[in-house]
């Protein structure tokens, strides 16, 4: 059968059909939408298996590390008791400057029992602990009576060091520590070494 032979009603149903399909199709594709692929924003790091790894297993070491040092065990520090004294019995003499020496001494119990005990009774009392300063410029040999000239300094028992001031650059000083009696007689109980106070002004050596 021709086209030109179909009765126009069968063509007017079956273009209504059509249409009718067409408008079922559009209502269901609005209905469901495509799914959108998700996307991941650039800003997102992705961690590999292999970084995550990485990255537990260093977390671990930190810990590991931490129990090791906890539980490592520290040796005692050893301490050592310095004495305050040594009992050398002597005394040193050092110059400070062209005006100023510097003595240390360091004297024992034992020592200082003896040269009281050679004291005679009688000049015991009252006696102090003194530093008397020898000036010894230009004495060839020092034997305890032959300097210049002396002066005393009263000093502390508990002392072991003193500042002497000479006020004289270029003269040459010792020192004895021991005691001394109201009347002025000493008792020595060390002597130092002999030292120079150096020269005061402008050095004559020029390179």
């Amino acid at each position: 059968m021709r086209k030109k032979d179909v009765p126009v009603t069968t063509r007017k149903t079956q273009k209504s059909r059509k249409q009718a399909a067409i408008k079922r199709i559009a209502r269901i594709v609005k209905k469901k939408p495509a799914k959108k692929q998700q996307v991941l924003s650039p800003a997102t790091p992705v961690m590999s298996f292999a970084m995550q790894k990485e990255g537990e297993t260093v977390e671990r070491a930190k810990f590991n590390t931490m129990e090791a040092v906890a539980a490592a065990r520290v040796a005692p520090l050893e301490t050592y008791n310095l004495p305050v004294r040594y009992g050398d019995n002597r005394i040193a003499l050092l110059p400070r400057d062209p005006w100023w020496m510097y003595a240390y001494w360091d004297i024992s119990e034992n020592r200082i029992n003896e040269v009281i005990a050679s004291i005679p009774v009688h000049e015991r009392e009252s006696l102090r602990w003194a530093l008397r300063v020898y000036d010894v410029t230009g004495v060839a040999s020092f034997s305890g009576g032959n300097a210049n000239s002396f002066f005393d300094i009263d000093i502390t028992y508990e002392a072991n060091n003193w500042y002497i001031n000479v006020n004289t650059p270029e003269s040459s000083w010792c020192v004895e520590i021991g005691f001394k009696n109201p009347a002025g007689k000493f008792f020595a109980v060390a002597r130092s070494n002999i030292i120079k106070t150096p020269y005061f002004g402008i050095s004559s050596v020029r390179s």
